[in-house]
């Protein structure tokens, strides 16, 4: 206990290198290539979605800390919260910037971290209801694809406006 007290001041410095050594462990997945042996922002994102819900889904204990650890920070910290969700946010850029390809449209990458991130809290959610990984691991597949299929259309998700 003297040692974790010496090493973090707080309870939240804690909370945070613990995220801030997930989110980098999340993301830090080696180069990706689309089904046609392309690499490029489609087959990334694909690729984030569904490498993100099988490190959860394998790690489903620190998916349940991490998701009751968030709305703890939020209710504690509003600012805590929104830090914690935008390092996440921040580590899935980085990585779709990492494999951005010379057709695709940067302005794509904000967009696509956000939704892959939506995405995944609520594949999570269903998870921990149904604990189905099969019908978790499709609705991925279709999402994925249809991810690819968004950003090979070049539908700009950056402009686009609820309405």
């Amino acid at each position: 206990l003297a040692t974790l007290h010496y090493c973090f001041r707080s309870k939240e410095e804690l909370l945070w290198a613990i995220w801030e050594e997930e989110a980098n462990e999340l993301w830090s997945t080696p180069s990706v290539r689309g089904r046609d042996g392309t690499a490029g922002l489609a087959a990334a994102a694909a690729a984030q979605l569904e490498t993100g819900m099988r490190w959860w889904m394998d790690h489903e204990s620190r998916a349940i800390t991490n998701i009751e650890l968030g709305i703890w920070a939020r209710r504690q910290n509003r600012e805590l919260g929104v830090r914690a969700y935008d390092l996440y946010l921040e580590a899935s850029a980085k990585y779709l910037r990492r494999h951005l390809g010379p057709n695709d449209d940067p302005a794509l990458v904000e967009p696509l971290a956000r939704l892959i991130s939506a995405a995944i809290d609520g594949l999570l959610l269903q998870w921990f209801t149904f604990q189905d990984r099969d019908v978790v691991l499709r609705d991925v597949s279709v999402l994925g694809r249809s991810i690819e299929a968004l950003v090979n259309e070049g539908l700009s998700l950056s402009s686009a406006s609820a309405e």
